[in-house]
């Protein structure tokens, strides 16, 4: 995980950073309420000003989405 980013977005720990785009960083966390890996999304703040954006995403942590992993067997 690069250094800059967090280490906790609310419930999530964050383990890595998956990758970044025009307006938000995934990163792969750990949801300490139920011990499972899931993906993070962190809106930047120029994304967070956006009230269209934000009106279309809703989350129990502002400024932030997941969603569970799924690996291929």
């Amino acid at each position: 995980m690069a250094s800059e980013g967090p280490q906790q977005v609310g419930k999530y720990e964050i383990i890595e950073e998956l990758g970044r785009g025009g307006f938000a960083v995934v990163y792969k966390a750990l949801d300490t309420t139920l011990n499972r890996i899931v993906a993070v999304k962190v809106l930047n703040r120029h994304s967070l000003r956006d009230a269209r954006l934000c009106g279309r995403l809703s989350s129990r942590t502002p400024g932030c989405c997941t969603g569970q992993m799924a690996h291929r067997a």
